[in-house]
């Protein structure tokens, strides 16, 4: 048999490092013996040697009770913790640093590479834990803290294996009981440990199976009660109709509510709908706009301002003077050229008809010629009197022509003079309609009238002041209370505005004002259902009222100076004053004296909205364009300044109205006069036409017989000179008549027009001799730096402005989203409960042909009578119904929930049971093999001394014998203490050699481990010792052994031995 190789140290300087888990130092103060001690282990194997009392299984001890062995304080004081307490103090400490590197480590971001445990000992006995990382930071000072870092590392000090005090060691060489062996056996290999958790697995599902006997005894219990409340449920069907009615009422009651709030809902969205598709992207294209066009503008600033410091100084009032007259020069210039284009048309007109006329001349010659030739004497007579004819006949045509002229003319003046009658008729009425609204407007501001809350409801005066006491005495249902209505809060400063303010604001002065969509239900509620409105409800306005007035940027506003509507009323709340500047733009409203400057103020200035005179109101409505209208018809201020100056106002209104009257009645009286006289002047001329048109056409007749006669004596050689001459004749009226007066006219207007442009021309060019030829370009700059400027101001406040706007927008739509979260999640509650009753297509059922259903106040109170008449019919039953019904449910629930929970358990138990039972065939399998493991590993460290071994263990009966066969000699050994006292302690190290290799803590320790053996056992085990720790299996293991005795033997200079010596304890 060859001897196998002996393990060697590594070579010297070999960096050995420490294992994860292994113990670096251990170091006490007032601990046992020690004051102070520091003790810095090894990587590998370390002896603590010294005498008898020099505290080397103090060390021991220290590093047992720092890892939380429980046992350590009763094997070495019978004063528990506190008996470690140096004599002399009142508590002691003891630190442990443990490796925590490698790929095991735990956390190594958060503990770092050391962990230290500590542990202080005080005078009561108290000895918490505390656990630091690398940097000192403290991790926790609980036991569940150290457990944590002792499973990681598979660290068991109460295992003798890997800790074997001095008292381990004596306790189990004295023993010589099997049972004793065996109990240090199961500990040692943890078997223990699994039996205790196997039985207390096993005690649990006892319980459990014990249990689910227990609840199955109740079913039947349960079973008979179920079937005695059924049976007396059934008694109650004479009124099951009345419970059906009920059921259906409470159904309609629990969806009538979801309707409601869904409504509310559908009106909250469409309202943030409108912010976000309508308002906000108004908004955003606005700032968008004002941001482009500040960055252009600038642009264009800068470079007005660099070319027109030249100009500066010069021209200013040549350059407006030289303008003005150009201007007039252009207009009047335009005029010249009309009126010369009218000539020329003119004049083409006359020479068509002169052309026309000698054609018609030379034609009517050439018949005469012809005539006269083929009868000169026959046709003299003729030729006579066709002639006097014509000349007859013309000169009436001519009459009649002036005639029809100069009653056309004077139709027309009298047409003019009837509108003139009818113009003047309609502002006598209209003037005495105002007279008597303002008489009774005074009246009413002398009897105390002017209730502006009365002028505010109108025809719902009553309602709204029954709205107004109801919310002041119901403040507690709102979250804040409302404001309104907001004409109320507005007073007006200038009694001669009230009708502009009344047709711009008249309509919203009746709007309430709410914080939350909850304000807005509840005040909605009271309109609609206890106010007696009639038609439209009052508008109610969400917004925050707790805002401070708005900033008004002086950029944004009309030109100082300008009298704006906001300036004229005196508001009271600054929401109300929110309001009118968000859906009003009372601050962009411009009060004036008249139309035209109305019209002028609204083109030349961007920041105004709209121009009030006061009757009419001018809005731009686009790039020079502007909206122009008078007031709405039949206006009724709701607001009026203080009572003396609306009573001073009313009596100057109705003195200038009489006064007016007066006025218009003269001017009736000549207007009628006038009319009467061009009606006159009509009815004369047309009494004159119709003798004339009579002449005329005995004329014709009288010509025509002329004609026809020459024609039958002379013949007319083909041509109808007759007709040629009747074509003639209106031509040579027209010509010496109408034309030949129009010619003149339009030549004097043309020499008018010349003389006037040019004295115009004239003043404009003596202008441009003094202005120079700078004048156009300083225009033409000034003008663009101008727009520039006003461009880039306007640009900047609008874009505050709007920011601003976009801001609050923000706010509205975050308050409206959470108005749509809070209704959503009301109509989830909503309709949880009603879909607790019944789905939604049943209760869509009880609806009538339009879909609606009865309110919910009235299906509560059709819901509490059928409850009422429920309630009735079951006083004659011992209890009530619904009683019985709860009972009942309840019952069959708990019957139905112990059936599934029996159910649900009962195959659970079993399964656990046969896990049970598998577990300790697997343990007694295991414990087998591991009894088999140690008794060979045992075998073979005896035989390294020549002896055998074996270890047979009993586990039903909790014994341990160990066989023990001594070289030469032909008996075994069956009880250790028949050994020599080196024998049973290297037996005994075998043993524990043989358990060691079972379990993977980082490091082992032993404490006097070779107590009674001679130098040859001695030797054998410290070889023994080191060889199996220089085994490949612990190559990463700490072992720590404490010993009295030489170690001479022990190469202390080995790399992976370190090796210290305890000096002898001294008195104090």
């Amino acid at each position: 048999m060859v001897k196998a190789e002996k393990r060697k140290a590594p070579e010297p300087g070999t960096d050995i490092p420490y294992g994860n888990g292994t113990i670096m130092k251990v170091k006490v103060s007032n601990f046992m013996c020690h004051k102070n001690l520091e003790v810095d282990l090894g990587p590998r194997i370390n002896f603590i040697v010294g005498e008898n009392g020099s505290g080397k299984s103090a060390v021991l001890t220290a590093l047992s009770v720092c890892l939380g062995m429980k046992k350590a304080a009763k094997e070495r004081s019978d004063k528990g913790m506190k008996g470690f307490i140096r004599e002399g103090s009142t508590q002691a400490k003891v630190e442990v640093s443990i490796r925590n590197s490698g790929q095991d480590a735990l956390e190594p971001e958060t503990y770092g590479n050391v962990i230290t445990v500590e542990r202080v000992i005080n005078s009561t006995g108290a000895a918490p834990f505390k656990v630091r990382n690398q940097w000192g930071k403290d991790m926790g000072s609980s036991r569940d803290a150290l457990t944590r870092i002792t499973d990681h590392f598979n660290i068991d000090v109460d295992n003798p294996i890997v800790v074997m005090s001095q008292d381990s060691s004596r306790q189990f060489l004295h023993s010589g009981k099997d049972s004793d062996k065996y109990k240090f056996f199961v500990k040692a290999t943890l078997l223990e440990d699994i039996q205790h958790k196997i039985a207390y697995i096993k005690d649990l599902v006892k319980q459990m199976d014990a249990q689910i006997a227990e609840q199955e005894e109740l079913v039947p219990q349960i079973e008979a009660d179920v079937k005695k409340l059924t049976d007396e449920l059934e008694s109650f069907s004479a009124i099951e109709d009345l419970k059906a009615k009920m059921q259906e009422y409470r159904r309609r009651l629990a969806w009538g509510e979801v309707y409601h709030s869904e409504l509310m809902l559908q009106q909250t969205t469409e309202e943030g709908d409108r912010y976000r598709n309508e308002v906000r992207p108004m908004l955003d294209a606005s700032v968008g706009a004002q941001a482009e066009t500040m960055g252009n503008c600038q642009a264009e600033v800068d470079d007005a301002n660099a070319k027109i410091t030249e100009f500066n100084n010069s021209i200013k009032d040549l350059a407006d003077e030289t303008t003005a007259t150009h201007d007039k020069y252009t207009y009047l210039l335009r005029n010249q050229r009309t009126k010369e284009t009218n000539l020329v048309v003119h004049q083409n007109d006359v020479t068509e008809k002169t052309n026309q006329r000698a054609i018609l001349e030379e034609q009517i010659a050439t018949a005469r010629m012809t005539v006269a030739q083929q009868s000169q004497a026959a046709g003299a007579s003729f030729v006579k009197e066709i002639a006097a004819a014509t000349a007859r006949r013309d000169e009436l045509k001519r009459r009649k022509a002036e005639l029809d002229a100069a009653v056309g003319s004077n139709r027309a003046d009298e047409a003019n003079a009837q509108n003139a009658v009818r113009r003047v008729e309609f502002e006598v009425k209209d003037t005495q309609d105002r007279l008597t609204g303002f008489e009774q407007k005074l009246r009413e501001a002398n009897s105390g009238g002017g209730d502006v809350l009365g002028n505010i409801g109108g025809r719902n005066a009553g309602p709204l002041k029954k709205l107004c006491d109801m919310v002041q005495t119901r403040a507690s249902s709102f979250s804040t209370s409302p404001i309104g209505p907001i004409g109320m809060h507005i007073k007006l400063k200038d009694q001669a505005w009230a009708n502009a303010v009344e047709d711009h604001i008249g309509q919203s002065l009746g709007t309430w004002l709410v914080a939350t969509m909850a304000d807005r239900n509840a005040l909605h509620g009271m309109m609609r259902r206890e106010c007696g409105f009639q038609g439209n409800l009052p508008t109610i306005t969400v917004m925050n009222l707790k805002r401070a007035k708005y900033a008004m940027p002086r950029e944004k506003l009309p030109p100082q100076g300008m009298r704006t509507m906001l300036g004229i009323l005196e508001i009271e709340h600054d929401c109300v004053f929110n309001v009118l500047v968000d859906f009003s733009s009372v601050e962009r409203i411009v009060l004036v004296p008249d139309q035209g400057t109305a019209v002028d103020v609204v083109k030349e200035h961007r920041t105004v909205f709209e121009a009030f005179s006061k009757d009419r109101r001018v809005k731009q409505s686009g790039p020079g364009v502007t909206n122009d209208r008078a007031f709405h018809a039949n206006l009724n201020p709701k607001l009026a300044a203080d009572q003396k100056q609306l009573v001073a106002a009313l009596k100057a209104d109705i003195a200038n109205c009489k006064s007016k009257v007066l006025s218009l009645r003269k001017d009736l009286a000549a207007a009628q006069a006038a009319f009467e006289s061009a009606k006159n002047v009509v009815v004369d001329q047309r009494r004159e036409e119709r003798v004339v048109r009579n002449d005329l056409a005995a004329a014709e007749d009288a010509l025509a017989d002329a004609n026809t006669a020459a024609d039958e004596q002379l013949g007319d050689g083909g041509v109808d000179i007759g007709a040629l001459e009747a074509d003639l004749g209106p031509i040579v009226l027209e010509l010496e008549g109408v034309l030949k007066k129009k010619g003149e006219v339009l030549a004097k207007e043309i020499d008018a027009a010349r003389v006037a442009s040019r004295s115009a021309h004239d003043e404009h060019e003596a202008l441009k001799l003094r202005a120079g030829d700078n004048e156009p370009v300083y225009e033409r700059l000034q003008h663009e730096l101008d727009v520039a400027n006003k461009t880039l101001i306007e640009a900047k406040s609008h874009a505050a402005y709007y920011e601003g706007r976009r801001n609050e927008l923000a706010e509205k739509i975050a308050e409206n989203d959470t108005s749509v979260a809070q209704l959503r999640e009301a109509i989830t509650c909503s309709m949880h409960g009603a879909k607790m009753l019944c789905d939604r297509a049943t209760a869509e059922t009880y609806l009538d042909a339009d879909g609606r259903d009865a309110s919910v106040a009235e299906l509560g109170k059709m819901y509490e009578q059928v409850k009422k008449r429920v309630s009735k019919e079951e006083q004659r039953f011992g209890r009530p119904m619904d009683r019985v019904q709860r009972e009942l449910s309840a019952q069959e629930t708990h019957l139905n929930r112990l059936n599934a929970t029996l159910e649900n358990s009962r195959g659970p138990c079993r399964k656990l049971q046969q896990g049970v039972k598998t577990r300790q065939r697997l343990l007694k399998e295991a414990s087998v093999h591991v009894q088999k493991e140690v008794s060979h590993r045992f075998n073979t460290y005896l035989g390294k001394k020549g002896n055998a071994g074996k270890i047979t263990v009993d586990y039903n009966k909790g014994l341990l014998v160990l066989d023990v066969k001594m070289a030469g000699s032909g008996s075994t050994v069956k009880d250790t203490r028949s050994l020599s006292g080196g024998e049973r302690s290297y037996s005994t190290l075998a043993l524990t050699l043989s358990l060691g290799e079972a379990i993977e803590s980082p490091f082992r320790a032993m404490d006097e481990f070779d107590v009674f053996m001679d130098a040859v056992n001695r030797k054998v085990s410290m070889d023994n010792l080191i060889e199996f720790a220089r085994d490949d299996l612990n190559c990463d293991k700490q072992f720590l052994f404490i010993t009295p005795q030489d170690i001479s033997a022990v190469c202390a200079a080995d790399s992976d031995i370190k090796v210290q010596r305890m000096k002898a304890a001294r008195p104090n």
